[in-house]
């Protein structure tokens, strides 16, 4: 009776371990459906507006039209960036998460989303200051006497976002934060509790992990 309390003690620790975990995969999956379904959003006005663009305006106004398809080319490869490698981190992670056949593999997946946000975020970024450089491109290409001044309200309003974002960052992105991970500290050092094994230490667990190894894999 008390090894059996101890195995459901054990198995429901783990369990409420992995919910933990399973929050923070959830929090890292939102962030990128998100940021994914911008780009996609970037990625079908860029391209369209390649497309659409009148030959007899480039004639006229080479340079700025040199400009506007530059800056809606490097819209479109960064938004395609984001969205696929967006997608496989998603998509993967959750098999990994989900399917995984080791102890480690929800861990692992966390390890994988959280490590490569900093560096997917800013990508996003870069795609939406292609798509505002290709506005004010498209100012001086269609829009005449006005041209000047829409280039400075473009400029400000990007200048005015970095501004916002940046103050943002620096007033609550820069906080230490915490991950999902329930270690606890143990003579031999820390352990993590999402990777404890009910009845490992049974006699009996470990009479049939030696008699059919494959099935504890």
């Amino acid at each position: 009776m008390l090894r059996t309390g101890k195995q459901v003690w054990e198995a429901t620790a783990k369990r409420s371990a992995l919910e933990i975990r399973k929050e923070e995969l959830d929090f890292h999956i939102s962030r990128y459906t998100i940021l994914v379904t911008q780009c996609s959003v970037l990625t079908g006005f860029s391209f369209e507006s390649i497309i659409h663009l009148e030959d007899h305006l480039c004639q006229e106004h080479q340079f700025a039209c040199y400009w506007f398809y530059s800056s809606c080319a490097a819209a479109v490869m960064t938004s395609v960036y984001v969205i696929v490698v967006g997608s496989c981190l998603i998509v993967l992670g959750m098999q990994l998460a989900l399917l995984g056949q080791h102890g480690d593999s929800l861990e692992k997946a966390v390890h994988h989303m959280r490590s490569r946000r900093v560096w997917l975020f800013f990508v996003g970024f870069l795609s939406l200051f292609s798509m505002i450089s290709a506005a004010v491109a498209i100012a001086w290409v269609k829009m005449g006497d006005i041209a000047f001044g829409i280039s400075v309200s473009f400029v400000a309003f990007l200048v005015m976002t970095m501004w916002s974002s940046f103050s943002i960052f620096f007033a609550i992105g820069k906080e230490k934060l915490t991950t999902g991970s329930t270690k606890f500290f143990t003579p031999t050092g820390y352990f993590d509790l999402a990777m404890l094994q009910p009845g490992v230490g049974n006699p009996e667990v470990l009479a049939s992990h030696e008699k059919h190894p494959q099935e504890f894999v």
